[in-house]
This record gives C-alpha cells, structure tokens and sequence, in this order.
C-alpha cells in the first residue's frame, strides 16, 4: 500500500457507520505525515454532502487525521481567531483513493478563547438506535468524545495555537513552491 508523503493532493472522504458516503472534501495538501497522524490542509475547498449539496470552505484549515485515535480535528483560521471543529470518527485510513473514516456523530466545537461545546449528543443516540452501533463502539465513541474534552482544557496539542500558526506558514510555503513549479513548467 502506498502512502502520503509532503505535499500531496488527496481526497478526504467520510462515511457512517452503514457505509453510506457521508461527506467528500475535493482536495487537500499533505503538510506532514506524523507517525500518528495525517496532516492536511484545504482552502477554499468544494465539499459534497451525502445528499449532493455543494458548499466551498470559506477559510484555511489545518486537519488531523488520527491513524491510532478515534476522532479528528479541524482547525479552521479565520480573522478573529482558531476555532476547531473535532468529529469523533474511526481512526483514518489511507488507501491509495482518499483519507477515510466513519463519522460517530458526537463533535466538539472549540473557540478561540479555549471553551468549548459538545454538540450532536442527541444525534449520537439517535444514530446508536437507528444504525444499531455495537456496544463496545458506541463506549469507545463515549470516551473519545472525553478524550477530546480533556486534550482541549488542558490545551494539549493541537489546541495550542502555535503549533497551527506554524503548519499555516509550512502550508502557504508548500503552496507557493507548487505555484512556483507549475511557473517554471511552463
């Protein structure tokens, strides 16, 4: 299998426990492949929801895909500061088409002054009865979403804003190389 390495376009695509295509984010660009995890940045990137509706993302964003951890993070940077958006998920995969995980629902939105809130709880338990989510899913879903919550009051990484401002600048100087390349190709 291969995998992704610096600088990289790829799909990201997310799914629900059924195996329905949940969401798929057009493009984003690696800008580091941890042991752990994917890092990837999109801007201004087309997104295609279940039911086929379009939608552009309006600002950078920083992503984290977990290959070992059951959720991941959007940090999304906009003027008035870092907001993330985690979705407790499977851990990513990738297998040679896209990034791939499958959305358990429960999500915490983090603002840039550090609170948060968990959101979709009513969701989750809806979805446990509606897609019959195993036991033993539904508790691992449980304890990412306190996982989470925990990285964030603690401000662990990601939540640390300078660790997003430096995978920013790496981003924008990826970019710029690409465009520069494309130049001289031409």
């Amino acid at each position: 299998m291969c995998d992704l390495k610096t600088g990289d376009s790829v799909f990201v695509q997310s799914y629900k426990h059924n195996g329905s295509l949940h969401r798929t984010w057009s493009k984003a660009l690696v800008v580091d492949v941890l042991d752990d995890c994917y890092v990837v940045a999109t801007d201004h990137t087309w997104v295609v929801e279940a039911d086929n509706r379009r939608w552009l993302t309006r600002e950078p964003a920083i992503c984290f895909y977990y290959k070992n951890r059951w959720f991941n993070i959007i940090s999304m940077v906009r003027k008035s500061g870092i907001y993330y958006y985690c979705n407790v998920a499977t851990p990513s995969i990738y297998d040679g088409e896209a990034i791939k995980n499958i959305d358990y629902d429960l999500d915490v939105k983090v603002f840039p002054d550090g609170t948060y809130l968990v959101l979709d709880e009513n969701e989750f338990e809806y979805r446990c009865q509606k897609m019959n989510y195993p036991a033993d899913i539904r508790q691992i879903c449980i304890d990412s979403k306190n996982e989470l919550v925990d990285m964030v009051e603690k401000k662990e990484i990601p939540f640390d804003f300078s660790y997003i401002n430096d995978y920013i600048m790496k981003y924008f100087e990826l970019v710029f190389e690409k465009n520069n390349d494309e130049k001289t190709e031409e």
